[in-house]
């Protein structure tokens, strides 16, 4: 991944905040990494490696180039609808 890539990680549990550490300790910037996690704890622990952390996708800022799920199989059937909206023809979903 680019370390100029604007990033959406979409859950901040073990797994997304194990990707925003190596992903921070290969020289991507803080300020281009967005976690989105609807829970408090999770968010406290992705702000406290730097990047910004966000309750809902509402709030992110855009454009972004790359959104990555990192939730678990079940949750994907609830969780992809609120992401249509923010792509455009040159994002990545991942």
């Amino acid at each position: 991944m680019s370390t100029g890539s604007d990033i959406l990680l979409v859950g901040g549990g073990n797994m997304g905040l194990a990707l925003v550490a190596g992903w921070l300790a290969k020289g991507q910037g803080a300020k281009r990494i967005q976690v989105v996690d609807p829970s408090n704890d999770a968010r406290e622990a992705a702000a406290a490696l730097g990047v910004t952390a966000l309750a809902d996708v509402a709030e992110a800022s855009l454009p972004i180039d790359v959104v990555l799920f990192a939730v678990k199989p079940q949750q994907l059937d609830k969780v992809l609808p609120a992401y249509t909206g923010i792509a455009d023809s040159k994002t990545v979903y991942l």
